[in-house]
């Protein structure tokens, strides 16, 4: 409230002023006094006021409200909590694939590198790329220059390094053996002792001495016509390879040798016996199974089909003939040739129809054949 005094000395000043203003001042005092009273009252009255108790049913919704705000805040935790486990679980997956992965890298860095130390420790002509023939002077130098291999009307060393090479290479792969097993018909008697400066056994050299221990488990065997420089030689030459006698146009004489050499399935099987036709399609038909998969078959001499000279036997006296033609298709009796046979093959594989188990590609080369069994080939034929 405005007090007395407070208005006589607001008003002392108004004395020496005109009538008409004083009245003008006086009643803008006037109303600011009347609004003050009116505020000062509605204050007290509000000070003063009290709030109505609560009715049951305000009260029930105020625990309600409370209840529901209560399962509320308890999910949000839950499922913070749940969110939280979830984010620390997969946090520890990943943290486990990493070291998984680590692990896993480790080990293949480890593999690489003693597949690339195992390689390093293997003859050179397994290694190399170069169009050098490394395989065609081992061969030369490994039979003491007994072996017609690599002979100019021959170069089968440009087949075997291309065949020879890869495989051999996978005996540095983890887990598998360092065993090789090659068959070869023919140890190369005659009737002056040897096919090559009269000397027999220049290929089985060869092989000895192209896969050497202990970069290779060489398991090798000889099957030769003439029993006696077979069993002479094999006793001149220990270690080398174990010469059995059999004829390879006969094929219970062909699975004997198979039996002889334990059952086992051959990496490398190679036909340089007799060269004659019937001879070549008897043993391929017969011995082909006995290819193991990642192996292959190879015959050498196939010109046989289209060339005639007096067959090798051997110190065996027999008068047979190569009888091939021009035509190359059949021999002079008629009979069809190894390159006819070899076509018939893949004929079979141009339609996807596989000649015997296995064989999913056949490669002509200078002079010879190689029917190979790739990895993992599935069992088929269809005749």
């Amino acid at each position: 409230m405005v007090s007395d005094n407070t208005i006589k000395r607001t008003m002392q000043p108004l004395l020496g002023c005109s009538t008409k203003f004083r009245v003008v001042i006086i009643s803008v005092l006037a109303a600011v006094l009347i609004l003050s009273h009116r505020a000062h009252r509605d204050l007290n009255s509000l000070l003063l006021e009290k709030p109505e108790p609560a009715t049951e049913h305000q009260i029930k919704e105020l625990q309600d409200d409370r209840g529901r705000l209560k399962v509320e805040l308890d999910e949000q935790k839950l499922l913070s909590q749940q969110t939280l486990a979830t984010l620390l679980s997969t946090e520890k997956q990943v943290d486990d694939l990493k070291k998984e992965i680590q692990v896993q890298s480790e080990s293949k860095v480890a593999e690489v590198e003693s597949f690339q130390q195992c390689i390093m420790k293997l003859p050179e002509w397994v290694k190399t790329n170069s169009a050098f023939d490394v395989f065609g002077a081992g061969m030369v130098k490994g039979s003491k220059g007994l072996s017609d291999k690599t002979a100019i009307n021959h170069r089968y060393q440009y087949m075997y390094q291309r065949y020879m090479s890869g495989f051999a290479q996978r005996v540095c792969e983890e887990g598998r053996s360092n065993r090789i097993r090659i068959l070869e018909i023919g140890l190369g008697c005659s009737r002056t002792g040897g096919m090559v400066n009269g000397k027999p056994g220049g290929s089985a050299l060869g092989w000895r001495y192209l896969f050497p221990a202990p970069a290779f488990d060489l398991d090798l065997h000889i099957m030769e016509f003439d029993g006696e420089c077979g069993k002479k030689w094999e006793a001149e030459n220990p270690g080398i390879a174990i010469v059995h006698h059999g004829d390879s146009s006969k094929p219970e004489s062909l699975k004997k040798v198979i039996k002889e050499a334990g059952g086992d399935k051959f990496d490398f099987i190679i036909d340089d016996g007799s060269h004659l036709n019937a001879h070549q399609i008897t043993a391929l038909d017969t011995l082909i199974t006995d290819i193991a998969e990642g192996g292959s078959y190879i015959v050498e001499d196939i010109h046989s089909a289209c060339s005639q000279w007096t067959a090798n036997t051997g110190k065996v006296e027999t008068g047979l003939v190569v009888s091939g033609t021009k035509g190359c298709m059949e021999t002079k009796s008629g009979e069809p040739t190894i390159l006819a046979h070899i076509l018939d093959w893949q004929k079979k594989l141009a339609v996807q129809r596989e000649p015997s188990p296995g064989v999913k590609n056949i490669d002509v080369n200078l002079e010879a054949v190689v029917i190979h069994k790739p990895l993992n080939a599935p069992a088929h034929v269809d005749n």
